[in-house]
């Protein structure tokens, strides 16, 4: 399952967007997440042959899901992108897929995402501005983004603990702590619906002073 989430300010453009502006977000990012398994896809193996057999290129089978919500119930809209370990050769023959050397590229795969998803909302007409490594849209404020941001709050918090508990930097956590931190902070999914939990971030967000208005600006 590889989860592709785009930047806070993303999410939060799309929870206060009017109905056309929503929909053209969530088929950009549709549109990036499928570009995501192409380029991954095309380094998957898997073998032929007796014992470890010889590599030989694999075509993924899997589904693309949306959601649109975190744990805490935060906009966060992200793709589950679910792969079978069943792989069929060229030759229409099925194999075990062989993700190793696959997953060496994950890396680069989601930087051209970030990439990728940059380019084609900059193309619809939102202004980008770089953050880091990554990106964010212009003019969503920084407190506004935060104000969303309960689950990213949550599991910095524990890998801050993590860190201090080993004797290390609490600010320079390891993806490896953050992945643990992400894990063991995981709450139980609300039952929520998407309109109900868009009610409550347009109410949430008209306290911000961020809602559609400031969006179509």
């Amino acid at each position: 399952d590889f989860t592709l989430s785009p930047p806070k300010s993303v999410s939060v453009v799309w929870s206060q967007a009017n109905k056309g502006m929503k929909e053209n977000i969530e088929k950009i990012h549709a549109s990036v997440a499928r570009n995501y398994l192409d380029y991954i896809g095309e380094r998957a193996l898997t073998s032929e042959g007796k014992g470890r057999g010889t590599p030989v290129k694999a075509m993924l089978r899997g589904a693309m899901f949306e959601h649109g919500s975190s744990r805490e119930s935060d906009p966060q809209l992200h793709t589950h992108c679910v792969l079978m370990g069943v792989v069929e050769r060229e030759n229409g023959k099925t194999g075990a897929l062989e993700a190793a050397d696959m997953l060496r590229w994950q890396g680069a795969a989601a930087s051209l995402y970030h990439a990728d998803l940059a380019f084609n909302l900059r193309k619809a007409g939102f202004g980008i501005e770089k953050n880091k490594n990554l990106f964010e849209i212009s003019g969503v404020p920084q407190e506004v983004r935060d104000a969303f941001s309960e689950r990213r709050k949550q599991i910095l918090e524990l890998a801050e603990k993590k860190m201090r508990e080993r004797g290390l930097d609490p600010s320079a956590a390891t993806r490896a702590i953050l992945q643990v931190a992400a894990l063991e902070s995981r709450s139980k999914k609300d039952e929520l619906s998407r309109a109900e939990l868009e009610v409550i971030w347009k109410e949430r967000a008209e306290l911000l002073g961020f809602t559609e208005k400031e969006v179509s600006e």
